[in-house]
């Protein structure tokens, strides 16, 4: 690994490790009686969705049932590899949903980082110019909903 990769890596780790922390303040400070879902969106009830897959895959499951379908008689089976994996890595790791996505978010926005500096790395000639990029590219798309 060159030096400039090397910054690069430390740099997405720093911003990656920056974006969870409204999340360890919200999973931290969770009102007595109360359960930190892993998200801090307004609409919870996605989240909750979303978490049932990971759940069935932590079970076991490699097919999940969209238990919150209203309607029981065609119930339909759903594939989708990121929950998957997710629920997957919960169970290897024994770390709680919530904590296994907040995980994934982090590796995820690591390998995204970089994936984007790569970029950058054959677009741009000049290293202040990649450099200007790697800052400014994390900032570029919102509060990540």
């Amino acid at each position: 690994m060159t030096p400039e990769w090397g910054r690069a890596l430390l740099w997405a780790v720093v911003v990656a490790a920056l974006s969870q922390v409204p999340n360890w303040l919200a999973r931290t400070q969770a009102a007595p009686g109360t359960v930190f879902i892993g998200s801090l969106a307004p609409w919870a009830e996605d989240v909750t969705y979303h978490l049932s897959f990971a759940e069935q895959a932590r079970r076991g499951a490699w097919l999940f049932e969209d238990k919150y379908n209203g309607n029981r008689i065609h119930s339909r089976l759903i594939l989708n590899p990121y929950f998957l994996l997710l629920g997957r890595s919960a169970r290897w790791t024994r770390l709680a949903l919530p904590d296994a996505a907040l995980a994934a978010r982090f590796v995820i926005a690591v390998l995204l980082l970089l994936s984007a500096y790569g970029f950058a790395a054959r677009l741009l000639q000049r290293r202040s110019e990649r450099i200007l990029y790697m800052i400014l590219a994390p900032f570029g798309s919102g509060l990540g909903w």
